[in-house]
């Protein structure tokens, strides 16, 4: 079985599957949409695959992920895609396309408009369960501005970017972009104990903090000390290693300065347990978090959820996933010691075809800030690191802050 499916790439830097089809249009030019390919790019696109997006030439559940990127936009039939997409995933259908709304939607080839409500229902049609939501919010003046494509890039330009992207953008919320997120197998899980995994570099901290958590007790929790400043994913990989790979449990790794005000059982009861939790997330499309915490001065960070979030990455501080999404062989990447493991963990699941959620509980981080030290060595070995590893799903956001190209 492969990994991952990329139908409609466009060009090859934004090749991201394991297998990627390019779509064949009536006239047969290699292209989606206006983006042409050139015939000598094609043997650098790995696994390349000349294909009908509305008739996929392969078995069904062949990928644990189906991802289309702007392409559902260009065929006559988007629900026969959007049904062969799902036919080829196991786990999970990724569609990310313009928004009705947006300027970017009426392309020189486009032939649909969509909104939220076409793959609600079209899911639903499909007997699928399915999350939308907009990936990124449009620029309300120069996106309008019909300019010479030299001047695109012109200093005026970048300046009224710059203006909208701290004024307007995110006032006005226009919808550029948006994904809809399909589970294919889904596996709620029903009263799963939880079990609590903490790696501490000082014990008064971890008495003060953690272990005053609600719900938290010497039987659901393993402690690991680290005093020689071990890198935090080598722990928690030695903890995943050595659980019996049958049994089905919540594991919820913490950091020591983090506190729950809640019994954190219930809040998990009928969650998917293909998918990756954490108390506060981000989204590359906009600056809020979500998942309401209270922080040591006693001020509260974040937007409360009535239910989970689909977002990009969520935090460090309390990373939660079921005992069967490991068993899959999901594994925190050592590399990282302290920043971006949560991260990476997260862009690791969305390309595996699990899902990435926020999940709202009460909860406080004893610590000044979510940024920390940014001027460390660590921190910004780590942030390079993994903007490197993920550079063709950039711009990502954690808590830290958005991570572009640049």
């Amino acid at each position: 079985m492969f990994e991952s499916l990329s139908v409609g790439y466009g060009k090859r830097g934004c090749a991201k599957g394991s297998v990627n089809v390019g779509c064949l249009r009536e006239d047969k030019a290699l292209q989606v949409g206006d983006q042409l390919v050139e015939e000598d790019e094609t043997h650098k696109v790995p696994n390349f695959v000349l294909a009908d997006a509305c008739n996929l030439p392969f078995k069904n559940g062949a990928f644990n992920l189906a991802f289309s990127n702007h392409a559902i936009e260009y065929v006559k039939n988007p629900f026969r895609m959007f049904s062969e997409l799902h036919r080829v995933a196991n786990r999970k259908v990724i569609v990310r396309c313009a928004h009705r709304r947006g300027s970017g939607a009426k392309g020189p080839f486009h032939v649909n408009y969509f909104d939220e409500s076409w793959f609600g229902i079209a899911a639903s049609r499909l007997g699928h369960s399915s999350r939308q939501f907009v990936y990124s919010f449009d620029y309300p003046i120069s996106s309008r501005l019909r300019c010479p494509l030299k001047w695109q890039n012109s200093p005026p330009l970048r300046l009224l970017r710059h203006v909208e992207s701290r004024w307007l953008v995110h006032r006005l919320r226009i919808p550029f972009e948006m994904e809809s997120w399909s589970n294919i197998a889904e596996e709620k899980r029903v009263l799963d104990p939880v079990c609590f995994v903490v790696v501490s570099n000082d014990e008064k901290i971890l008495r003060k903090c953690f272990e005053k958590g609600v719900g938290v007790t010497p039987e659901k929790t393993t402690i690991y000390m680290n005093k020689d400043k071990t890198s935090l994913p080598v722990f928690f990989n030695h903890h995943i290693s050595k659980l019996d790979c049958r049994k089905d449990v919540w594991l919820v790794f913490c950091h020591q300065d983090f506190v729950l005000k809640e019994n954190l059982e219930p809040v998990l009861n009928g969650l998917d347990a293909n998918s990756i939790y954490g108390v506060i997330g981000t989204r590359a499309s906009s600056a809020s978090l979500f998942g309401r915490i209270l922080q040591t001065d006693g001020t509260v960070i974040g937007l409360s959820l009535t239910e989970c979030e689909p977002v990009q990455t969520v935090d460090e501080m309390c990373l939660i996933g079921h005992s069967s999404v490991f068993r899959k062989g999901l594994r925190f990447d050592c590399r990282f010691k302290f920043h971006f493991y949560a991260a990476d963990l997260c862009l690791q699941a969305y390309s595996q075809g699990f899902g990435v959620y926020a999940v709202q509980t009460d909860c406080q981080h004893k610590s000044k800030d979510l940024i920390g030290d940014r001027n460390s060595e660590e921190f910004n070995a780590s942030k390079r690191l993994f903007a490197e590893k993920w550079r063709l799903c950039l711009p990502i956001r954690t808590t830290t802050g958005l991570i572009t190209e640049k």
